[in-house]
This record gives C-alpha cells, structure tokens and sequence, in this order.
C-alpha cells in the first residue's frame, strides 16, 4: 500500500479531460450539456428576467448545434496549464507595448485549468495590426465549471462586430466588480495571442479518446476532438550561486538573419556574482 505522498503524486500526474470537467461537449452535443444562468441581475448589472437568461442559453445552445458555427471551434483546441498560464501573466507588460500592433485573425477553443475550477472558452478574434482598438472584431462565449458543480456556469457572451455594427455584452457581474468588462476580456485574449506567437511553446496534441504523456503528466483525452496542451518548466531551473538574487522575467530576444527577428524568452531566476557596468558617458566614447 503506497504512502500518502505516492498518492498525492499518482493524481498530480494524471490529468483527464473530458466533457465533466470542459465545456467541450459544447461542440459535440451541445443540448446535452447542463448550464446554469446567473439569474436575475446576474449579468454585468443588467435587469434580466429568468427567462430572459434562459433564451440567451437556448440561443447560444441553438447556435452551437449547427455544425457550421460550431466545427471552426473544433479544429485549435488549446488546454492551457496553469504553469503556462502563470508563465503568460508574467509576460502581460512585456507584450502590451506590441499587441495592437500584431495582426491576428483566429478561431478556436481554449481551455484554462486552475486549481479549483476551469475555463472554457469559444472564440474568434480579428486585429488588423494597425494599432487602433477600433479596428478588432471580437466573439467570446466562456463557460466555467467549479469543481463542486454539477453544471456549467455561462458567465461571458460577447460580441464586437465593426464591420457589421454589431454588440452585445452578457458578463458575470462578479468580473464586472472586479474591473474585467468587454475591453479587459478582448485585450486578454489579444495578449495571450500575442504571447502564443513569440514564446516557445512546449506542446503536444493528444487525438480524441486517446492518451499520452506531456513534461511528467499522463493526459487522458475522453473527448472526441484532439487538443493541444500548453504546458511551460519556466519556473523550473534555478542556479543558484552566492550574491545576490534576480528574480525571473520575459525578454525579447533578436534571433535570425541579421537579428531581424525577434521571440519571447524566459529568463529563470537566477544570482548574481556581481557585475561592473561602465558609466554612460564611457559607453559613448
């Protein structure tokens, strides 16, 4: 009979994913899937009757059982660790200066795993890259499952439409008191983009109903679609030296012909020996 921390390291290794833990069945058998509303009030403050919420549900539901809106979901499902997603928070300031200015134009599904509950969520995002907010088209649909539920949560329907001069906006008021509005989820994703085209991303795709190993965890995909997993050791490798420390950051590291190019590297914490900088007026001379 093995210890309690043989155990604790048997489920830390192990990881499923599935249509309990994901709103993935979204995609497959969407009527199935059992979603709560928040009820009255329970959208960004928005005076909402009970069958108001349900119509919004019986909607978006209607929607996701036509294959043409719902099959461009299926094909970049991305479940995102929570190492990676702490690896992608440290870059957030790192990555704003650059993210309007990237042109993106992608669709897909991402699926964040934290400690007591997960994300899941459906999307389509337009960046012309000209650096103008006005120029983003934007769709969010986000369910979240807490561990003790036996349901879905849909807490996010966005969409931001220029071309079609279309908007609408149902936000859990709960991220609405915490300062996350339309703007704060749209950028969000604009950022982790951002950060998905110039980190170095360890990966693996997993096919649907099938399993696999990825950086010492065994994923076990029940769903029918193949998802790509996120996962980062960037927090992983100290050295550790006498003097004094430096603590672990993003950079933006030239690589290629001439250094014309340019990728998003992690930095570990590492010490410091010490180190002679020259004054400036010396560097200019």
């Amino acid at each position: 009979m093995g210890s309690m921390a043989d155990k604790y390291l048997l489920i830390f290794l192990f990881m499923k994913i599935n249509y309990k833990n994901t709103a993935l069945e979204m995609l497959d058998n969407p009527m199935n899937v059992a979603i709560h509303t928040p009820g009255d009030g329970g959208y960004n403050n928005k005076s909402m009757t009970k069958k108001e919420d349900l119509d919004l549900l019986y909607m978006i539901q209607g929607q996701f059982a036509n294959p043409e809106f719902s099959s461009s979901f299926k094909e970049n499902i991305q479940y995102v660790t929570q190492p990676f997603y702490e690896a992608y928070k440290k870059a957030g300031d790192k990555l704003r200066p650059v993210c309007l200015k990237e042109p993106i134009q992608e669709q897909g599904t991402l699926v964040f795993k934290f400690e007591h509950h997960t994300q899941t969520m459906f999307y389509r995002i337009e960046n012309s890259g000209n650096g103008d907010a006005k120029d983003i088209n934007a769709m969010i649909i986000m369910f979240t499952k807490h561990n003790k539920s036996d349901s879905f949560a849909l807490d996010l329907f966005v969409i931001l439409s220029h071309d079609d001069n279309a908007y609408a906006d149902y936000i859990w008021e709960g991220f609405v008191r915490d300062g996350r509005d339309v703007s704060w989820f749209i950028s969000d994703l604009l950022l982790f983009k951002t950060f998905l085209k110039y980190v170095e991303v360890e990966s693996k795709v997993i096919p649907g109903e099938k399993k696999d190993w990825h950086i010492g965890t065994k994923y076990l995909n029940e769903t029918k679609s193949k998802v790509q997993i996120l996962d980062s050791t960037y927090f992983t490798t100290i050295s550790r030296t006498e003097g004094f420390g430096v603590r672990g950051h993003f950079r933006f590291q030239p690589y290629g012909i001439g250094m014309q190019d340019k990728k998003l590297i992690w930095i570990s914490d590492f010490q410091k020996t010490g180190y002679t900088r020259k004054a400036k007026i010396l560097n200019t001379q």
